[in-house]
């Protein structure tokens, strides 16, 4: 993130009202597990509702359902919580960068409210639509991110059967209409280097396709 854009919305963090609390689940989060994980750091002593009070701001910026994203928000606006799904684009290098793509679903007053703190990380922070349009956008984005990783193997893998490098089939595709983010970025810096960095796990990219696809009880699918 970049700490000069907090410092500059909120000082030194000990301005009146101003608490960060930081929550860390050791569970790995599969693909059934993500959605109960989520939902289950509201509870317990050392959840989130333990600190949160009257007037607070939720931001949640993992990917989830857009259903259950509409529960919670419903059980947290009883107690004058605000609430927003805000998840991110835009891998390691975006998070350490500070240049991350937020997706934000929530009231426009939320939306305000929230601006400040998710542009100390992103670079471009849209408001999506109501409770579950930022989960809703991630999860289409991440399934199409997959259909992409998939078609673009399978094409490279077809070329270079075909006595063609996999290098020089890189290059004249980017020169071309088929490029995409995928064969771009991700194949050369990780497949033709065989660097392989460990920047997003499998379980996740499979778990917001199931929410896409309506694999996943309540998934997006379902409510088209």
């Amino acid at each position: 993130y970049r700490p000069e854009a907090l410092e500059a919305h909120f000082g030194d963090g000990e301005s009146e009202g101003m608490r960060i609390r930081y929550v860390v689940d050791p569970h790995p989060l599969g693909t059934a597990g993500a959605i109960k994980n989520a939902q289950s750091l509201l509870d317990g002593p050392d959840g989130l509702l333990a600190g949160l009070g009257q007037g607070a701001l939720f931001l949640d910026c993992t990917s989830g359902d857009p259903d259950t994203t509409r529960r919670i928000g419903e059980r947290l606006a009883p107690l004058g919580i605000e609430f927003a799904d805000a998840p991110v684009s835009g891998g390691t290098n975006g998070a350490e960068a500070g240049t991350l793509t937020v997706m934000v679903g929530g009231t426009e007053e939320t939306f305000r409210r929230a601006r400040p703190i998710l542009d100390c990380f992103g670079r471009r922070v849209e408001h999506m639509g109501p409770l579950g349009a930022g989960h809703a956008m991630k999860a289409v984005n991440n399934a199409l991110l997959a259909v992409n990783v998939l078609a673009v193997g399978e094409g490279l893998a077809a070329l270079v059967k075909s006595g063609i490098s996999a290098r020089k089939a890189v290059e004249v595709l980017n020169a071309s209409s088929g490029r995409s983010f995928v064969s771009e970025y991700l194949v050369p810096q990780r497949v033709l280097t065989r660097l392989w960095p460990l920047t997003f796990r499998l379980a996740l990219l499979d778990k917001d396709a199931r929410i896409a696809t309506g694999e996943i009880p309540l998934g997006l699918a379902r409510e088209v």
